[in-house]
């Protein structure tokens, strides 16, 4: 069982499940002290997940999906991530401080389909 073993099992129960956010790495998307929401649901290029490494949540947005390899990046951050596995990915994030994420950001995410990693 894993450390975030209850966080995983309200998400797949069909909770949404507010956390709060520390760091710099996805500036100024979500700032440092932020409340994210995020849900268990399909997830595509563009969209900012939640997933576990390394006894650790991290928060950043997909920058490529091939097979069940999943590459990461926070938006402050120069250097993409080291693949991921899909099932590491807890939820998705849908709202920061209340505010709808597609609301926010339709230009990144368009910005992220133009490229492949």
């Amino acid at each position: 069982m894993t450390k975030f073993a209850s966080l995983r099992k309200n998400l797949n129960d069909g909770e949404v499940k507010t956390i709060d956010f520390q760091g710099y790495s996805m500036y100024p998307s979500i700032k440092p002290n932020s409340k994210i929401d995020i849900v268990k649901k399909s997830f595509s290029v563009g969209e900012i997940v939640v997933f576990e490494d390394k006894n650790q949540l991290v928060c950043h947005r997909i920058v490529s999906l091939k097979d069940d390899k999943v590459v990461t990046k926070g938006d402050h951050m120069t250097v993409s991530d080291r693949p991921i596995l899909r099932r590491q990915i807890i939820g998705v994030v849908i709202k920061i401080n209340g505010r709808k994420v597609n609301a926010l950001f339709p230009k990144i995410k368009l910005f992220f389909k133009r490229f492949k990693y």
